[in-house]
């Protein structure tokens, strides 16, 4: 999964219980390699960025549903797509829950601070134990 803002990129590794997991982030490229799931299969992937990013600068954090990476880019402004490739890989989509577009972007946000990536999760339902609250008031299967 992938959004982005008008400087940084999100990038979500979406599997369950990643371990042995092994990623390098340069300006161009983005590699991760790790097992996961029950059965424990090897997963793989090299993803060549569209434009240059900053990587002292970008920060991730593995969840139990998978490995997040907030990556600054190098100069500010929308991509046309994440890859540098025109074929869109089929493994690749969007993340709409972090999606903004140009027009809504709060380019004051800092999306680097420790809290501001809690407060972004918890906003979210919590991720993979992260120990956010729902703010769902559907009824619960005891209720019906």
């Amino acid at each position: 999964l992938w959004a982005q803002r008008n400087d940084i990129l999100f990038i979500t590794i979406n599997l369950n219980d990643i371990n042995h997991e092994k990623y390098t982030l340069d300006t161009k490229k983005l590699t991760f390699s790790g097992v996961a799931g029950a059965d424990k299969k090897f997963y793989s992937i090299e993803l060549d960025f569209l434009k240059e990013v900053v990587p002292e600068q970008s920060k991730n954090k593995k969840m139990d549903r998978g490995l997040l990476f907030i990556i600054k880019k190098q100069a500010t402004g929308y991509w046309s797509r994440l890859l540098a490739a025109a074929q869109k890989p089929h493994f690749l989509s969007v993340d709409f829950n972090r999606w903004k577009d140009e027009d809504e972007d709060g380019s004051d946000e800092d999306h680097f601070d420790d809290g501001n990536l809690n407060s972004m999760m918890q906003q979210m339902g919590g991720l993979g134990g992260m120990g956010g609250t729902s703010t769902s008031t559907k009824p619960g299967v005891e209720d019906l």
